[in-house]
């Protein structure tokens, strides 16, 4: 997995980005007319909250995107969460575990934002994916399902309490100001889900950064 790097899709790369998702879910059956909206909005640039996991020569291998409640196509997050839609990996490189590398990846940078609680929605025939959800630790939040194209969708979440990517501390502790402050100009130094210290590679490009459990990320 550490061969994957989960980070914010740059503006080059969303139209890519939004392929990789039709045709990720194309591979499953029909797209829905809520999937192809939101993966058009991608490939226009109307969807901030991208992300992508790539491989080590460029190549896009999953995409997600990280939706906060207030986003008009977010349809389960509540204040202070974070929802995940268009969560799709490239069939060519399926098998490889990239699911469980985007799950982990955008649940770090939920944990950078701030979030509480990482959401998602699943069609209960998806029963690959609900048990690598389960396995990660997501839970069922059954008072939260809904309908949608004539499907029951269940919803899952995962709770966050987020620490501080620059000195490990919880964030809701508070005197994080420096922090903040530092964490534009370097790298996170801890993970922002359970706080083991990064491991933090600086390039030209950018940096990287390696948590044993939660995997690689990358601005």
């Amino acid at each position: 997995m550490d061969t994957f790097v989960v980070r914010r899709a740059r503006p080059a790369e969303l139209s890519d980005a939004a392929d990789v998702a039709v045709a990720a879910f194309l591979a499953d059956g029909p797209l829905s007319h809520d999937q192809r909206l939101l993966a058009d909005a991608v490939a226009a640039g109307e969807v901030d909250e991208v992300f992508t996991a790539m491989t080590t020569d460029g190549a896009i291998a999953g995409t997600a995107c990280l939706l906060p409640s207030k986003s008009e196509h977010s349809h389960v997050a509540e204040l202070g969460e974070r929802e995940l839609r268009l969560l799709a990996v490239a069939p060519e490189h399926r098998g490889q575990g990239i699911g469980e590398v985007l799950l982990h990846g955008c649940a770090w940078h939920a944990a950078f934002e701030g979030a509480s609680e990482l959401v998602l929605s699943a069609q209960p025939t998806r029963t690959a994916a609900r048990k690598l959800y389960e396995r990660l630790g997501f839970e069922r939040l059954p008072n939260r399902e809904w309908h949608r194209d004539g499907i029951d969708l269940l919803v899952y979440g995962l709770l966050i309490e987020p620490k501080c990517g620059h000195c490990g501390r919880p964030l809701a502790e508070g005197g994080h100001e420096e922090c903040v402050r530092l964490l534009v100009m370097e790298p996170p130094r801890f993970c922002t889900v359970c706080a083991r210290r990064m491991i933090v590679q600086v390039t030209p490009a950018g940096w990287t950064a390696r948590c044993v459990e939660h995997g690689t990320v990358g601005n």
